[in-house]
């Protein structure tokens, strides 16, 4: 992990052109150098090593393979690649963007701001990937990471309507609703959390982990 983010450091722009080049990473999203980046930061996330991904994710900002795209609001950041005919890289109109907004990044950062218990910019991270609706999956993990800290009461008021909205929509995100049981049951609410599954059952009865999850529950 160390030699990885040591790398990162040290990248100069010849290598970047190499690494972060549109002929490596267009239609190379699982192996090129954003995906590179995410599963080292996503690795100190599951360390609990918040601040120490945080500054990963930001040494990738500041070389320029993500980017916070200028004069945009909400905050937005986007994964950039080297065009072949790149004469300078000094703006980011030198470069293309991969993605727009890049959904891995401000998922992650959010994660991590919420596990060094900085729930505000946490949120702050994840607006800009819910300019549209709710993103269940950066919710459930940055409830995950607060439940992982003992911060129950958070980790509910976030989830409670993004899994609310879910069962509405008639859409089986089973993954948030188990959390979200768990997470009433660990704050003293069992019953409330066996609620929310035996609804997830009945709405969603071809899926058997909510069941599993419904068993285990105390």
């Amino acid at each position: 992990m160390k030699l990885f983010e040591s790398a990162l450091q040290r990248l100069d722009e010849k290598e970047l052109r190499t690494v972060g080049s549109t002929t490596f990473n267009f239609e190379n999203e699982a192996q090129g150098v954003h995906q590179w980046v995410i599963d080292w930061a996503r690795r100190r996330l599951e360390r609990s090593e918040y601040e120490a991904g945080q500054r990963l994710l930001e040494t990738a900002l500041q070389k320029r393979i993500f980017a916070v795209v200028p004069g945009y609001q909400p905050l937005t950041i986007d994964s950039l690649m080297v065009p072949g005919n790149a004469e300078g890289l000094e703006s980011f109109a030198d470069f293309e963007v991969a993605h727009h907004p890049d959904s891995r990044i401000h998922v992650l950062l959010a994660a991590l701001r919420a596990g060094a218990g900085d729930v505000r910019q946490a949120l702050h991270y994840l607006s800009a990937v819910e300019t549209s609706g709710t993103h269940l999956e950066g919710r459930t993990l940055v409830c995950s990471v607060l439940g992982r800290e003992g911060l129950l009461e958070d980790a509910i008021s976030l989830l409670e309507p993004a899994v609310e909205s879910a069962f509405r929509e008639g859409s089986p995100e089973t993954e948030a609703m188990i959390l979200l049981a768990r997470l009433h049951c660990r704050s003293g609410n069992c019953e409330l959390g066996r609620s929310i599954l035996r609804r997830g059952v009945d709405r969603f009865p071809d899926r058997p982990e909510l069941k599993a999850a419904l068993r285990d529950l105390p």
